[in-house]
């Protein structure tokens, strides 16, 4: 049942947030309006691959999959955290929009913006943040620290590349996901 209705509530925030941020942005453009341009450290070092759908499923199997992927002991423990951080971001969700990427479609929404966002859902990244959940339980759980920090670091770059986040959503999601994690705010 809470399940149901935390689904509810996020088609509800979503769908707000969709229609808020496209008319936000469409009346800066019908005025003639300049709409900034974000300087991004992160995605000006970056290659745009986001032209590379096969790209997103690797991103999509990284940050949705694997975590079920080392058994049940680190999935129960991945998913009493990932409740608390994805509450979190549902929060910071509405309280901030940032401009689209110019390649993000927003013409319509569909089930998959309820589940991985649309384009205006920047802050902070779940993708990031549910890897580096994963990351510091596989840490805790005796996994070579060297091979989870280039885990990170590859992540980082295909969000970034596939133009999914903004740098400062890749390093506010470490930040929650820290917060939550050591003080073991768990649901």
């Amino acid at each position: 049942m809470n399940f149901i209705i935390v689904f509810i509530i996020n088609i509800i925030i979503t769908s707000w947030l969709y229609r808020e941020a496209k008319t936000f942005y469409n009346d800066r453009i019908n005025k003639k309006k300049t709409i900034p341009k974000i300087y991004d450290v992160g995605i000006k070092y970056t290659p745009d691959l986001s032209h590379l759908k096969w790209l997103e499923y690797v991103s999509h199997f990284i940050a949705l999959v694997l975590p079920f992927c080392f058994g049940s002991k680190i999935w129960y423990e991945y998913t009493s955290y990932i409740v608390t951080i994805l509450l979190i971001r549902y929060m910071f969700i509405v309280l901030t929009v940032l401009p689209k990427y110019k390649g993000c479609d927003d013409k319509s929404v569909n089930i998959t913006n309820y589940i991985i966002g649309n384009c205006y859902d920047k802050i902070f990244s779940g993708h990031f943040a549910s890897v580096f959940l994963l990351t510091l339980i596989l840490l805790q759980n005796g996994y070579n620290l060297s091979y989870l920090v280039i885990f990170n670091i590859i992540n980082a770059f295909i969000i970034l590349s596939l133009r999914y986040h903004y740098t400062i959503d890749l390093v506010v999601a470490m930040l929650v996901v820290m917060l939550v994690y050591q003080n073991k705010l768990t649901i």
